[in-house]
C-alpha cells in the first residue's frame, strides 16, 4: 500500500473504515529526510481504498510538518501508541496523532533509570477530503460532414491526490466504440480534461446523437457515478414548415388538422388521401388551401373510406413547386415535434416556440449561449400531450440580440434549434 523506495522503515498504522466501506490507512513514513542514526524526522502519509482493499489511492502526505518519532535518549512516550483515526458517512477521513514538533519530550539520563521531564507531545488532526467535480460541455449545433470534439474536464476539488475511471458513449454512432480509460492520478486542486472526437454524417442521418459521459473515483462501488449527457445535432440547414399533421373522427368523416407560421416559404397547401402510406394519393381539396397569415389550419375528408387511409400535406411554394411536409393517417399518434413559431431562424428577442407531445410527460427546455453555458431554462415541468408554446421572455426578462441554442428534452424524445435572435 506504500509507494516509496524499497529499505526505508515504516512504523504503526492505523485504520479506519466509514459505513460505505471506504478504507484508510495512515503510518508513519521515512521516505522524506532525517537525521541520520541517532534521530529520525518523520511523516504521517495515508491512501485509501473504496473496494475492500483490491486498489488503493496514490500515498498522500497528511502533516503540513515532520516531526521526531524516536531518538535514543527519549524514553516515554512512543509517538506510536497515540495513533486514531474515525471516519463517518461522508467522503472526509479524519487521523489523529501525537506530534513533537514543538516539545521536547521527556528525557532519560543514559546509563540510569532517571528521567527529565520536558514537554509531552501535542495532539494534532486533520481532515481527508475526497471531492470532485465535472465540467460537461453544452449542446452542439455542428455542420454536415464536420468534426466536433468535446471536453469533458473532471476538477479534483478535494485536498489529496485521486484518479477516476470514466466511459464515453453514444447512441447513434458520431463518435464510433465506446471509450474506457482512466484520468489520474490528479492532484488536489488540479484537473484533467478528457477529449472525445465525433464525425458529423455528410447527409445528416441520424439528425443528432446523444454522447454520455459517465466517471468516478476509481474503486467507488458505493456512490453513484457523475453523468453527463451532451446533445450533438446535425445543422441540417432547412426550416421546420408544419408543427404537426393530425387526423381524428369528427362529423361522420376526418378532421385533419396542421399549424405553419411559415409565411415566406409557403403560398398555399394541398391535401391528398391515399390507400397506402407509399402511394396512390389522390388530391382532395379541390382549391389550395391558402396560407394567408398563417396559423392553425383544418381540412374535413367527408369521403373518407370505413377502412381507414393515409393522407399527406404538400406545401405549394412561390414558385409553384410543391413539397411533402407531413404524413400521417387516421388513430396515428400524435407527433413529438419542436420548432419556432414561424420557420425564420432569426426572430424578435420575445418570440416563442411550439411544441407538440404524443403522451403526458415532463418536458425542459433550456436556452445555451454559443459557448454552451446555460442562459435560461424556459419549461421545467410536467405537461399534458397535446400542442403548448413558450416565450423566449417567460421566467425574466426576453433574451438579447445573439445567437443561442435551444434544447428540449421531454420523455426519451430530445431536439436542439439554433436561434438568432434580434432587438
Amino acid at each position: 500500500m506504500n509507494d516509496d523506495g524499497a529499505g526505508l522503515e515504516n512504523r504503526r498504522p492505523f485504520v479506519t473504515v466509514n459505513n460505505r466501506g471506504h478504507a484508510a490507512i495512515y503510518w508513519h513514513d521515512s521516505r522524506d529526510a532525517g537525521f541520520g542514526s541517532t534521530a529520525s524526522l518523520t511523516q504521517i502519509y495515508g491512501t485509501t481504498s473504496r473496494d475492500g482493499g483490491v486498489t488503493w489511492t496514490p500515498n498522500y502526505c497528511v502533516r503540513d510538518e515532520e516531526s521526531f518519532f524516536s531518538l535514543n535518549t527519549i524514553a516515554v512516550p512512543n509517538l506510536g501508541d497515540y495513533n486514531q483515526a474515525s471516519a463517518n458517512g461522508t467522503d472526509v477521513f479524519h487521523p489523529g496523532w501525537s506530534d513533537q514538533r514543538i516539545s521536547t519530550g521527556d528525557v532519560r539520563t543514559p546509563g540510569t533509570n532517571t528521567y527529565t521531564a520536558g514537554r509531552g507531545p501535542e495532539a494534532y488532526t486533520t481532515g481527508i477530503r475526497y471531492a470532485s467535480t465535472l465540467k460537461c460541455p453544452g449542446p452542439v449545433v455542428a455542420a454536415p460532414g464536420s468534426s466536433v470534439t468535446l471536453n469533458f474536464t473532471i476538477n479534483n476539488s478535494g485536498n489529496v491526490a485521486d484518479s477516476y475511471s470514466f466511459s464515453v458513449s453514444d447512441n447513434n454512432g458520431y463518435m464510433g466504440p465506446p471509450v474506457n480509460g482512466t484520468a489520474g492520478p490528479i492532484a488536489a486542486g488540479g484537473s484533467s480534461t478528457i477529449q472525445v472526437k465525433l464525425n458529423v454524417p455528410s447527409n445528416c442521418q441520424p439528425p443528432q446523437d446523444l454522447v454520455t459521459f459517465v466517471y468516478a473515483p476509481v474503486g467507488e462501488g458505493c456512490k453513484n457515478p457523475q453523468t453527463c449527457e451532451v446533445l450533438v445535432q446535425c445543422d441540417v440547414g432547412t426550416a421546420t414548415l408544419v408543427a404537426n399533421f393530425v387526423a381524428s373522427q369528427g362529423g361522420g368523416g376526418v378532421d385533419l388538422t396542421w399549424f405553419s407560421d411559415a409565411v415566406n416559404e409557403v403560398r398555399s397547401w394541398n391535401v391528398y388521401r391515399g390507400a397506402t402510406a407509399d402511394g396512390g394519393y389522390v388530391l382532395l381539396n379541390g382549391a389550395p388551401i391558402q396560407m394567408l397569415s398563417g396559423g392553425e389550419f383544418r381540412f374535413h375528408d367527408q369521403a373518407a373510406p370505413a377502412g381507414g387511409a393515409f393522407y399527406q400535406l404538400k406545401a405549394v411554394h412561390s414558385d409553384g413547386s410543391e413539397s411533402v411536409e407531413a404524413t400521417t393517417q387516421l388513430g396515428a399518434a400524435m407527433p413529438f415535434s419542436f420548432a419556432l413559431a414561424g420557420s425564420n431562424p432569426v426572430v424578435g428577442s420575445a418570440g416563442s416556440l411550439r411544441y407538440t407531445l404524443p403522451a403526458a410527460t415532463h418536458v425542459r427546455i433550456d436556452v445555451y449561449s454559443v459557448s454552451g453555458q446555460r442562459v435560461k431554462t424556459l419549461v421545467d415541468r410536467a405537461e399534458t400531450a397535446g400542442a403548448h408554446s413558450v416565450d423566449f421572455a417567460a421566467r425574466g426578462a426576453a433574451l438579447g440580440p445573439g445567437v443561442y441554442m435551444v434544447r428540449i428534452s421531454a420523455g426519451n424524445d430530445q431536439k436542439l434549434l439554433r436561434v438568432v435572435t434580434l432587438e
